[in-house]
């Protein structure tokens, strides 16, 4: 049987190879060297000696007389123990996949203060001159609604300085970017108060630093003297660093003849399409700058990779240990329906229902279920909260949501008692005392 196991591995090893090189981040074959390999090859040899040759070492001890012997004593209480840890380690797991699943879902779609669905971003490093011409080429082609330049990626670390108070006082870390006049417009940002900038010295500030500087009486009009611009108006804000860390102050500062970085491209429907004719496009008439256009979209996706390789990963591993517990709480509905088949007989003779026996049986692993599921989900909900103390921002942890996944856990256990006993439960009672 482990080498059958191991056989297994091996073909499904080969098999998922893409899959595994993105959960691990890492090549397949640099997985199997001398310094990794002991490790697996370890728990194969320690998975044997404890399911083979243990067993066989306790067998050969028994004595002789007590194989010939008929005997029923009640042996189960190493397995009930077994199933409290089974039961107890897959609502664990189950918890955190519930937990990585919402925070998943939740930081791809919370609204990062831009329009991304049809927004495309590409960086080269040219003269600025080129980058305008380019820009404007692009504005024209008929796959594009719009395009706008500025020195920073939309979503990435922009020029930083310090952002003083009243006092003079450094509060916070000013994050800064020098943009194009229709650099809102295109990438979807929500101008609140005033207007959008129109020429060189012009600022565009964001909810968070009017918040921290205590401008209560609106921003508008003010010199922002840490870039010696004046505010024309204040926009939503925009998370361009994630949810990984706090809501950044940020200013975007219209200067034209600042060297320009990055183009967005605002893309007509359907989005794939023309982004794939927009990359056809530059290739073939700005070879010289490689510009390769990605989905700002696919660009949130991919910064919460590390997420979603841990979503994932807990997803297997709820899978396999739920194959677990379930192959071994089959084994024990089996064990203990035919070591208890002359009392069900019996009860089935004094007026017992099938019902009555299934419900005889759930209640027994339910009495080891029970609190086992309830220990698990409550370890998943704490160590889901120490998780997601890596996030600035998290979903709501609504205990509801675990207490409704325990009774999932347990309706499922019931399910599984109940289609391995139906048999039983229903059999003839005269069979089962016959045998006796």
């Amino acid at each position: 049987v482990v080498a059958v196991a191991v056989l297994i591995s091996v073909v499904l090893l080969w098999n998922m190879e893409d899959v595994i090189e993105e959960l691990m981040s890492v090549k397949l074959s640099d997985l199997f060297v001398i310094d990794i390999l002991w490790v697996p090859l370890t728990a194969v040899a320690v998975l044997f000696l404890s399911a083979g040759f243990l067993p066989g070492w306790m067998f050969a001890r028994i004595p002789v007389t007590h194989v010939f012997r008929r005997y029923t004593d009640n042996k189960s209480r190493w397995k009930r123990s077994l199933l409290f840890f089974q039961f107890g380690g897959v609502s664990f797991v189950m918890g955190l996949l519930l937990v990585s699943f919402l925070q998943y879902r939740y930081l791809v779609n919370r609204d990062m203060g831009i329009r991304s669905e049809g927004l495309a971003e590409a960086v080269s490093w040219v003269n600025i001159n080129m980058m305008k011409d380019v820009n404007e080429d692009l504005a024209r082609q008929p796959f594009a609604e719009g395009s706008t330049v500025s020195t920073h990626s939309l979503l990435g670390q922009y020029w930083t300085t310090g952002l003083r108070g009243t006092d003079g006082k450094r509060i916070a870390t000013l994050n800064h970017n020098y943009v194009a006049p229709n650099y809102v417009e295109v990438n979807g940002i929500e101008i609140i108060e005033g207007r959008n900038v129109q020429t060189r010295g012009e600022v565009l500030v964001n909810e968070e630093l009017v918040r921290l500087k205590k401008w209560t009486d609106g921003a508008v009009g003010r010199t922002l003297e840490e870039l010696d611009g004046t505010i024309v108006g204040v926009i939503r804000n925009v998370r361009n660093q994630s949810f990984y860390i706090e809501q950044q102050p940020i200013a975007l500062y219209c200067r034209t003849h600042r060297s320009y970085n990055t183009l967005n491209v605002r893309l007509k429907q359907p989005y794939d399409e023309n982004l794939r004719r927009l990359n056809d496009y530059v290739e073939e008439k700005y070879p010289q700058m490689a510009l390769r256009f990605t989905s700002v979209d696919r660009m949130i996706v991919n910064m919460y990779k590390s997420v979603y390789r841990f979503r994932n990963s807990v997803l297997l591993t709820s899978s396999f240990i739920l194959l677990i517990v379930l192959m071994g709480l089959i084994g024990y509905v089996n064990d203990e329906t035919q070591r208890r088949a002359k009392e069900i007989a019996i009860r089935k003779v004094n007026g017992a229902e099938a019902s009555d026996i299934l419900r005889l049986l759930s209640r027994d692993i339910l009495v080891v279920a029970v609190p086992s599921v309830v220990i698990g989900m409550a370890l998943a909900f704490y160590s889901g909260t120490l998780w997601l103390e890596q996030f600035a921002e998290t979903m709501p942890m609504n205990p509801l949501l675990f207490i409704l996944l325990a009774v999932v856990i347990a309706l499922l256990v019931v399910a599984c008692v109940v289609v391995r006993a139906w048999r039983i439960a229903n059999a003839n009672p005269v069979e089962s005392l016959k045998s006796e």
